[in-house]
């Protein structure tokens, strides 16, 4: 099979103008998409996370360095996002890098920098290092691991990559590239029971045996049972921790009933964000004429023009239009963009909201922490998803909410322009 040299325009958040072209490794030629975020050596010290802005095969006039990791399985940003980030540029007269730099969540954003440690195989001898290599030596043994600028504070020059990569060359040292992704998934364990068990015989055989010498352990499994409307449902499942609240067992007890294979243990992404359903239908919301006429009129205009104003109708009878506006789109599979002013501002639009379109509403700003903002960001780009998530068709935020990956957005709502 004939192999493809591929190379990458990559976006760096840096004030500089343009993207820089990196070569990629053939293993991972199956794998890169544009959108992803990849580590990239820039200059002679800095390590940064950039975005793949575009794959070609074209061979830069230079000889381009690797990139050093592919950090996504799935693109975190798409086409739409970079239009909308090279128009932010032109329009403020600032570079795409800025602009990536204050779209991206914190927790999407990498603190990277690189550490060098002794190999395993070196043994100090003072009569084969000069003084430079020695002071290093010494100082890595004491602290296991160092920065490049710590090695330049410490040995009193600025260029050290020429000593260190001599000393790598001999190998007297590793060079680590330390990558710190801000974003941590929330996991759950989930407990079911084996399949094997869902047989009357062996069900009978095990609990035979466990109550001759492990009578916690059956106490769990009929605890367990108990819950789960044994054996009508093979499919049920229960987290490890409401498990072990539900029956004030032990870990160790849990943890020997799946040592022996009669629990599954699974290990699932969930979401941090509480599953709400719509109780309320909006067909059940009726109209006075003001609003209808308001309506009626958004709907005709946006045929003709992108921006609608809403006059005449006061602020508590504006929500009702905006909900009703909200359905037809949701109907057409497009996504909803709630802007508003001030964060404070959220709660009670989100529970007014809440109870026509459940969790199909997220919510983007400042007082979310930076895993909560990376979540919702994942889960409008489609990365996060299944049973233990919501599907957000609807963000309420401000300004920043702007920045989400949207693929398929059909209204924006600009509230109390």
């Amino acid at each position: 099979m004939e192999r493809t040299t591929l190379f990458a325009d990559i976006l760096l958040p840096l004030p500089i103008k343009g993207t820089f072209t990196y070569r990629i490794p053939f293993e991972l030629n199956e794998f890169v998409k544009v959108g992803q975020r990849v580590a990239v050596q820039f200059g002679k010290k800095k390590i940064y996370s950039g975005l793949i802005k575009k794959l070609h095969t074209e061979v830069p006039e230079y000889t381009p360095k690797y990139i050093l990791h592919l950090l996504d399985k799935e693109a975190v940003v798409n086409e739409i996002q970079f239009k909308f980030w090279q128009w932010i540029s032109n329009y403020y007269m600032s570079t795409e890098g800025e602009v990536m730099n204050a779209a991206l969540p914190s927790a999407l954003k990498l603190a990277s920098e690189s550490k060098v440690l002794l190999s395993p195989d070196f043994v100090l001898d003072k009569n084969i290092l000069d003084q430079n290599e020695y002071k290093l030596t010494e100082a890595l043994l004491s602290k296991k691991r160092l920065a490049v600028g710590e090695i330049s504070n410490l040995l009193g020059f600025p260029n050290v990559l020429p000593l260190l990569k001599k000393m790598i060359d001999k190998n007297y040292l590793l060079m680590e590239e330390e990558l710190r992704d801000g974003y941590r998934a929330k996991k759950e364990k989930y407990i079911s029971l084996n399949a094997d068990y869902f047989e009357e015989a062996n069900m009978q055989g095990l609990m035979e045996e466990l109550s001759k010498r492990a009578h916690k352990q059956l106490e769990l499994l009929m605890n367990f049972l108990r819950f789960s409307s044994y054996p009508e449902d093979e499919s049920f499942e229960i987290k490890q921790t409401e498990l072990l609240q539900k029956t004030t067992a032990s870990q160790a007890i849990l943890k020997a009933l799946i040592e022996k294979e009669v629990f599954n243990c699974e290990e699932k992404l969930i979401s941090r964000f509480e599953k709400f359903s719509g109780k309320e239908s909006v067909s059940d919301i009726i109209l006075n004429e003001l609003q209808k006429v308001a309506l009626e009129k958004i709907k005709s205009d946006f045929k003709e023009q992108n921006v609608v104003l809403l006059h005449g109708v006061t602020s508590s009878g504006k929500t009702e239009v905006y909900i009703k506006l909200i359905e037809e789109v949701l109907s057409e599979g497009k996504q909803v963009l709630f802007l508003l002013p001030e964060i404070a501002l959220t709660t009670h639009i989100i529970h007014r909201l809440q109870k026509y379109f459940g969790d199909k509403i997220g919510v983007y700003h400042s007082r979310y922490n930076r895993n909560e903002r990376a979540e919702v960001w994942r889960n409008i780009a489609k990365i996060d998803k299944g049973e233990n998530f919501n599907s957000f068709q609807i963000i309420l935020g401000p300004r920043s909410a702007m920045f989400l990956p949207f693929s398929n957005l059909g209204l924006i709502i600009v509230d109390e322009e």
